[in-house]
C-alpha cells in the first residue's frame, strides 16, 4: 500500500514539473506587455509625436534633414483657419503659445494638455518662432484621459 500511494506522489510530482517547466519554457503564454504608450494624467490628455517633413520629391528635399529632424515643437491653443485675404484666402494660425519642446534628432515629444482644440507647429530654423508665424503645422483635439499619436507635420496638409 505504501508503495501504490508512493507511486501515486512521485507521478503527481513529475506532472507538475513537466508543467512548471513547460510554462517557463519558450512556448508558454507570456503576460501582456504594458501599454506601448504611457497613459495621460486625469482631467488631461496626453499629445506624443515625432518631428518630420512634407513628402517631397528627393532630388528637392534638403540633405541634412533626416526622417526625423531636430527641431523645436510649440503647442498654440486653438484651431488653424482659412481666413479671406486680398481676393484669396490666407492660413491663420492661433498665437496663444502654451507650451513647447526641442526634440533631437529621432526623439519624440511628450504634452500633457487640458481638453480642447490645439495646433503644433514643427520648427526647424535657429531663428525664434514668432508666435502666429506659419509653418509646418498639425491640428490636434485632445480628449481627457486619451492619448494621442500626432507627428508634425501633418502630411496631409503639408504646406
Amino acid at each position: 500500500m505504501v508503495t501504490q500511494a508512493l507511486r501515486g506522489l512521485l507521478a503527481l510530482g513529475g506532472v507538475t514539473l513537466m508543467v512548471s517547466c513547460q510554462l517557463a519554457g519558450a512556448t508558454a503564454i507570456r503576460a501582456t506587455p504594458a501599454a506601448s504608450h504611457p497613459v495621460a494624467p486625469p482631467a488631461f490628455g496626453l499629445v506624443l509625436g515625432q518631428m518630420g517633413h512634407c513628402r517631397i520629391p528627393p532630388s528637392l528635399a534638403e540633405p541634412t534633414l533626416g526622417i526625423h529632424p531636430a527641431g523645436t515643437v510649440f503647442v498654440l491653443e486653438g484651431s488653424s483657419a482659412w481666413e479671406p485675404h486680398g481676393g484669396g484666402q490666407e492660413l491663420v494660425l492661433p498665437n496663444q503659445i502654451v507650451t513647447s519642446a526641442s526634440v533631437p534628432e529621432g526623439g519624440q515629444y511628450r504634452f500633457p494638455l487640458r481638453p480642447g482644440r490645439y495646433v503644433l507647429v514643427g520648427w526647424y530654423f535657429p531663428e525664434p518662432y514668432v508666435p502666429g508665424t506659419v509653418g509646418p503645422y498639425a491640428n490636434v483635439s485632445v480628449v481627457a484621459g486619451q492619448t494621442t499619436l500626432q507627428d508634425v507635420p501633418d502630411p496631409d496638409i503639408c504646406l
